[in-house]
């Protein structure tokens, strides 16, 4: 003690907690990088001078591997913990491919710098053929995760969109049942945040899904070069406006939801309060479960057709600039939609001047004429 060493150090620590060992632990750690720090001058001058002596004009630089008193096990998760956040910020395009690369090398204690034959595979990352896949959601509500496998593998990606939404009209219907009173209703059948960005995973997912669907169907027919993802800014593109879309029906969503909860409070004020909460819960629940259905296959097709849309105008863009649309089908009883549908054949610059579908029960769409590229 009179050298000032630590008492955790000494095993004298009786009755001391685990935070005060930790934290005498973590002193005594600095201390000797302290020391470090002084014998590691020593050793880059002694290197230096010798290096210079045998005739080489350069400076060492001398560095100590870092004291980890971790596990191998602990080291390794992480390790892992590490480069599954690069990952993640890589495909949520907060980084590029290249500095997600450069970190986790450094992480696997590689040489950060990325060899020139693997340059061009991270350049043309997502140019594969391969059908795309679903990108990591974001951490949310744990029961949210079941949304993770909805659609299941091969499906479109309308169908994978429906499966998103009414599981997530399913976890409202479960916090309804729930309710214990008048008050907790409306919160119960709220969307939460956490809902609301699974909601744009999935809009999003829909978007690229459709986009790439369409880039593909377009190359197959004029033999050009399938992708497995949209570029990166496109991507980019699509996310925001999943977004809008989302937040423009989240909102729709709640006002109508909370005009449909007052009008059935008022019409079951005269009753007690658990035959109240009863018939209202009962009410409730019925109008989510006639509502979801229509809205998913409503928003799911509406959205899907104006993804295909990009997908197959940004193909033509770039391949088939001489494509002429016509619009299927060709049947309605919408005035507007009449004159379009009567106004073809279209370029690609009259097409995308005029964007399809018009309304959000709207059908039609361009397709390209054969034999018109």
């Amino acid at each position: 003690t009179s050298f000032k060493t630590l008492l955790t150090i000494l095993s004298r620590h009786q009755g001391s907690t685990e935070t005060y060992s930790s934290i005498d632990t973590q002193i005594y750690i600095k201390n000797v990088e302290s020391a470090r720090s002084i014998t590691k001058r020593f050793w880059q001058r002694s290197f230096s001078l010798s290096a210079r002596v045998r005739g080489t004009q350069t400076e060492v630089e001398v560095d100590y591997d870092p004291i980890d008193l971790r596990s191998e096990n602990e080291v390794e998760k992480d390790r892992s913990s590490k480069i599954t956040n690069y990952v993640t910020a890589e495909k949520e395009f907060y980084i590029t491919p290249k500095e997600a690369a450069e970190e986790i090398r450094w992480t696997l204690g590689l040489n950060s710098n990325i060899p020139d034959e693997l340059i061009p595979f991270l350049e043309h990352k997502y140019d594969s053929v391969e059908e795309p896949q679903n990108p990591t959601p974001p951490q949310g509500n744990s029961r949210l995760f079941r949304l993770d496998n909805a659609g299941g593998d091969g499906e479109k990606p309308v169908e994978t969109f429906i499966a998103y939404y009414m599981m997530l009209m399913g976890v409202l219907l479960d916090d309804l049942s729930n309710a214990q009173s008048i008050e907790s209703i409306l919160p119960s059948i709220t969307m939460t945040q956490g809902m609301q960005d699974r909601m744009k995973q999935g809009m999003w997912q829909l978007y690229r899904g459709s986009y790439t669907e369409a880039w593909n169907e377009r190359a197959t027919d004029t033999g050009n070069d399938r992708i497995r993802y949209p570029d990166t800014n496109t991507s980019v593109e699509l996310y925001h406006k999943a977004v809008e879309v989302v937040d423009g029906t989240t909102h729709t969503y709640h006002d109508s939801i909370n005009a449909e909860l007052d009008k059935e409070l008022l019409a079951t004020s005269d009753l007690t309060d658990d035959e109240r909460i009863l018939k209202v819960k009962e009410h409730m629940n019925g109008w989510l479960i006639d509502n979801a259905d229509y809205k998913a296959d409503q928003i799911a097709n509406h959205e899907a057709l104006i993804a295909f849309q990009l997908g197959m105008f940004a193909h033509d863009t770039i391949n088939t600039p001489e494509t002429k649309y016509e619009v299927v089908p060709v049947s309605t009883h919408h005035d507007e939609c009449k004159n379009i549908i009567n106004g073809g054949p279209y370029t690609l610059a009259d097409a995308k001047s005029l964007p399809l579908p018009l309304h959000p029960n709207c059908p039609h769409h361009y397709v390209a004429i054969k034999g018109g590229e």
